[in-house]
Parts: structure tokens; sequence; C-alpha cells
């Protein structure tokens, strides 16, 4: 007759089978992937920075199309594009340049730029870096980032700014960050920071200082955002996509859901009760006063150290030899020495110190020595 299963084990089959459904149903509360999305709240997206600037600049809307089918060349208005890589199309580039010959704003904020986009805006983009991150204010450098705020970004090289582009973000090595110039009769700017757009700048980190510096080099106009060249993911973020995609946890999960499982079935077949076996009662009155014994000795408490010996002697005369209190006296020596066996010198020193030691007494260091020596002496003839 196979044996009911404890409801602990039962509790636990339950939970690890919720688990398993919570894992593959349910999305974590936010995903980390940027999107740099104005319509989402996740850290790495753009719906507070996109509110934000639509208080400044007074009018916002968003663009969700190809450059080249969009964007009016004569438009009047700041063009603002997001993103991991800016890579347009070749016919969406002209249409760009050509809105920006007649009069129009852009800024192009990515980590990574195409190489048409690179050769038509005279750009050079560097490796990564980090750092502090200056902006320039009325021809002085101001700290806007620290070297803590943001993950790494690119640099732009400098040696293209002479003549045509004037740098206004740099970090502590003198690193271009952010730049603007004059294209036609239009303002373009680019910066390598697109993190400073996303919620988490905005909102955790307070870091608003980039964006506002960027629109502090543009006239004050209607501003599009353009959403058509952010990063498309299509990642499945469901919590057991996220658990399998590091292999640690990956293994870390299965191995409690196979271990659960594996003792629910251990515990399931029928087993004898076990027959505990009752351990055998041991006198450890010995080593419990080597133990206090080292305690007190460590201290110098050289009075301590004889008081615990010769109460841990009268209890045992008491039990042992059924003695009371009263007898044990150097007076009563002889009757002690006939009963345990020990020599009666040894018995008499220890009743001596018995009579002696008192409360607040003290002793030296050579007395404790001989003490000890004579109380293991009788407990070699009266064991314990």
């Amino acid at each position: 007759m196979i044996k009911r299963i404890p409801w602990a084990w039962v509790s636990v089959a339950v939970v690890l089978f919720v688990v398993i459904l919570i894992t593959l149903r349910i999305p974590p509360q936010y995903s980390y992937v940027r999107t740099y999305n104005t319509s989402s709240t996740a850290p790495y997206a753009s719906q507070s920075v996109f509110e934000y600037l639509t208080r400044v600049s007074g009018s916002s809307r968003i663009n969700t199309d190809r450059l080249a089918h969009t964007m009016q060349v004569g438009s009047r208005e700041t063009w603002l594009f997001v993103t991991d890589e800016f890579e347009p199309d070749s016919a969406s580039l002209v249409r760009l340049c050509s809105a920006l010959r007649n009069g129009m704003q852009v800024v192009v904020v990515a980590r990574r730029f195409s190489a048409s986009v690179r050769d038509s805006f005279n750009l050079i983009i560097g490796p990564n870096t980090s750092g502090t991150v200056y902006e320039s204010r009325n021809d002085s450098w101001h700290e806007v980032y620290g070297s803590d705020s943001i993950d790494s970004y690119s640099s732009i090289d400098g040696d293209y700014f002479l003549g045509t582009w004037e740098s206004f973000l740099e970090d502590e090595d003198d690193v271009v960050l952010a730049a603007v110039r004059a294209f036609g009769r239009g303002r373009l700017v680019v910066s390598t920071i697109p993190d400073a757009f996303t919620n988490v700048a905005l909102v955790q980190l307070y870091l608003d200082e980039l964006p506002q510096a960027v629109f502090n080099r543009m006239e004050p106009r209607p501003l599009v955002w353009d959403q058509h060249y952010i990063p498309q993911s299509n990642e499945n973020t469901t919590l057991l996509a996220v658990l399998n995609s590091w292999p640690g946890m990956h293994y870390a999960y299965w191995t409690l859901i196979f271990t659960g499982l594996g003792a629910v079935l251990v515990h399931a077949r029928r087993r004898q009760r076990p027959i505990p076996v009752l351990p055998t009662h041991q006198n450890n009155i010995v080593a419990f006063v080597d133990q206090i014994t080292m305690i007190y000795w460590n201290r110098k408490a050289h009075g301590a150290v004889a008081r615990q010996l010769l109460r841990q002697f009268r209890q045992h005369c008491v039990h042992r030899y059924r003695l009371h209190a009263s007898q044990l006296h150097v007076d009563h020596s002889d009757a002690l020495h006939r009963i345990s066996g020990c020599p009666l010198p040894v018995v008499e020193k220890i009743l001596v110190m018995v009579d002696a030691v008192g409360p607040t007494t003290t002793i030296t260091e050579s007395q404790l020595k001989d003490l000890h020596h004579n109380i293991a002496l009788f407990f070699s003839y009266s064991p314990p």
C-alpha cells in the first residue's frame, strides 16, 4: 500500500507548478531593451523625454514613415532622431539634406551612423569612451554628466570641426560628444549619447542637461520626433526567456524544478518508519571544567578558575559519595580519603583550598596549577 504524500510535499509541487505557469505566460514588468519608444514607460524608452520636449517646443508630433515620404523640404520644424544606429535609405538621406539646406533644424542622437550619413555630414565616429561630460556655455565649460551616470558612448572626431562644426559637449579628455553646424540655411546637431533621451535618464537620474543643451542651439520650432528609425525588437521578454538567456540562471532554474519533482517522487513511495537510536548518557563534567578553565585562564582570572574547579569537585563528591556540603572541609579529609581511595595528602590539599577560596579570593598562578593537578589526581582515583 502506498503511503499518502505529506502535505508539505504537495505544497511544494503546487508552488512549482504555479511558478512554471507564471514564467511561461506573464511577461516581466519592465523591458530593458533600448527602444526609444515615445509611447512606452520602460526604462530605455522615451515617453517622459517626449512629453518634456513637447512642453519646451510648444507643439510636437511623431513620424513613423520614411523621410522620403513624410519630410517636407520647406518645412520650418525641428526633427529629432534618437536611435542606436542612424541608417536612412539613400532617398531619405537626400530628402534630409535638401530639407536642411532649405532651413530645417535636425537633431540626430545615435550610437552609430551609417557610412553614407558620415560622408554626407563630414563625420568620423571614434571608439567608445566614458567619463565626465562637460557643456560649453558662454565660452566656459560646465559639468553636466558624472562618469557613472550613463553608459559608454562613441566619440566624434574633433579634427573635422575646424571651420565646420562647433562642439558643445565634451568629456574630461576633450573627446567631442555633441556638435552643431550650419547646413545651408538649416542647422544640424549630432550627438552620440542616446541614453540621455530615455526615461531612466530623465526620471530616475534627473539628467535633462543634454536635451536642454541640444535645444538651446536651436530656434523655438514645432518638434517632430521620428519613430521610424528606432530599433525594432522582436525579442521574447517573458521571464522564462530572460532566465534562459543567462546560462547560470537557466541551469539553476531547471535544477530547482527537477529537484522539487524528484523530492516529491522519492517521498511518495512507502517507507519503513525509522527506529531512533538513543545515545548513551555521558558525564561531561571534566570536559566542561576544562572548557571553563581555558576561558578564565586566557583572561588571567585565576580565582574564578579555582572556584569553578572546586564547585565541580563539590558536586562530584555530593552525588558520588552522598556527602553533605558541610562535610567537605579539611576536618573530614580522612573520611573522603577512605571512601575515594585517593591519597590523604592530596585530599587535604584540595579541602584546604575549599576552605580558603571564597567569592572574592584571588590566588596565584602557581596555586591554581597545584589545585588543578590535585583535582586531576583525585579524579584518577574517583572517575566522574
